[in-house]
This record gives C-alpha cells, structure tokens and sequence, in this order.
C-alpha cells in the first residue's frame, strides 16, 4: 500500500529542505544554524516544527544522550510528486 503524504506548509518545508541537504542525523542546533542563515527562528519554534514533522512521519528522532538526533522518512523526490497539484485541482 503506498503512503499518502499531506503537503507541507512552507517553515515545515525549510526544516525538510535542511535535513535533506545536509547530512542527517542531525541535531537541533544543527538544523537551527542553517535555517537562520535564511531566516530568524526561536529554537522553541525549531523545536515546534520538528515535533509536528515527527506526528506527521516525514522525520524520525533517536536519542543520542541528551541530543535528539532528526532523520528524514521522506524523500525529496516523494515530497515533490504530492506537493504537484493534482489534474482536478488544476481544473478548480
């Protein structure tokens, strides 16, 4: 059975776009230092996000002592064919 996958919204998509480009697992701090190059965000709202994107199943998290470590589920690739618009959104 293939999984459906909901689209992101666009913070979320950053957090994705960042684990994909880098070299996951990475930690919060990691993930942070290279979001706020684009844009200034609070860790609580890294953290946030994260959280949403675990009880979505796009990221998955492992402790590594007292660090979260965030992996993404998802692929690029994966992603890119929901956020396409289907033929009858198109039409709407």
């Amino acid at each position: 059975m293939k999984k459906t996958y909901q689209r992101l919204p666009e913070s979320e998509l950053d957090i994705m776009l960042v684990l994909w480009n880098g070299t996951p697992p990475m930690t919060r701090p990691e993930i942070e230092k290279v979001i706020n190059t684009k844009k200034k965000l609070a860790s609580t709202t890294i953290l946030s996000l994260l959280t949403r994107l675990e009880n979505k199943n796009f990221v998955e998290v492992t402790k590594q002592g007292k660090m979260n470590l965030y992996t993404p589920l998802v692929s690029q690739l994966s992603l890119i064919h929901i956020s396409e618009p289907t033929r009858q959104e198109a039409i709407s």
